[in-house]
């Protein structure tokens, strides 16, 4: 790749992981300690009907269906999506191996801005990024709950498909780069 393009791609990557760092802090601030909502007024169907059975299992893997999640999840949905809307609009329309790095993004979003609210979280931090703490994650998978491996396998063959190896290793070491640092800085 030259370099302007890996300038670009850095840059994208920031603006990506410094939106899921403001979402997670708006997400945590609001929450507090009950992660998933626990504490909040908001909206939780009946867990029997059809519909909430399958938004119950897909995509949220087995954890309750609540308004404040349910259109969390919708906004960032609707906020990348309004990169392809503006294309349309302008006659500016993405590609295939567009619409795979837009993917790659979003996922990238949602596995980093689910570990930094744990992060930013003042009742949590990294010592207490567990199971044995976090109820909400039920299955977990060595270090981290099965979500962000699902997250990071689907970034993974996105991110290669849409704009190959070394695109993938600059984006992904980009994405380490900057957790650590800021589980550095949030840490002490």
């Amino acid at each position: 790749m030259k370099d302007r393009e890996n300038l670009k791609s850095i840059l994208l990557t920031i603006f990506v992981f410094l939106f899921s760092m403001v979402f997670a802090a708006f997400c945590a601030n609001a929450e507090g300690k009950a992660g998933w909502a626990g504490n909040l007024p908001a909206w939780r169907p009946n867990p029997d009907i059809w519909w909430v059975k399958i938004l119950f299992w897909i995509p949220l893997l087995g954890r309750e269906v609540n308004g404040f999640v349910l259109f969390n999840i919708t906004f960032f949905l609707m906020a990348f999506l309004f990169i392809p809307l503006w294309g349309w609009a302008h006659k500016k329309v993405l590609g295939f191996r567009e619409w795979g790095e837009l993917v790659c993004f979003f996922v990238i979003f949602s596995v980093v801005e689910d570990f930094l609210w744990f992060v930013i979280n003042p009742d949590y931090g990294l010592g207490k990024f567990s199971p044995s703490f976090i109820l909400w994650h039920r299955h977990w998978l060595w270090i981290m709950p099965t979500d962000y491996w699902l997250g990071i396998a689907a970034w993974s063959i996105f991110g290669i498909w849409a704009k190959g190896w070394k695109w993938y290793l600059l984006v992904t070491g980009t994405v380490l780069l900057l957790t650590m640092i800021t589980v550095g800085i949030w840490t002490f």
